[in-house]
């Protein structure tokens, strides 16, 4: 199953979205398991093939479970 996951972050210059969650080709929870790619300024986007028909739970990371859903102000 081809799965395509897009999100708006807006992010400083050399900083990183990663995706992670299960099944395991999203990197079994680890937060920086799964580079996304930057695709415009604000946008954001990885595309991965998924063998697996199970449901598939995920979260969008800067790389670490300390930024996870922190907005600019901390």
């Amino acid at each position: 199953m081809l799965v395509v996951v897009q999100t708006a972050m807006s992010l400083g210059v050399g900083e990183q979205v990663f995706l992670t969650g299960a099944p395991d080709e999203l990197g079994g929870w680890n937060p920086a398991a799964v580079p996304m790619t930057r695709t415009d300024d604000n946008s954001w986007e990885v595309v991965l093939s998924l063998r697996t028909a199970a449901p598939v739970e995920f979260k969008v990371t800067r790389g670490s479970w300390a930024t996870e859903e922190v907005d600019a102000a901390g």
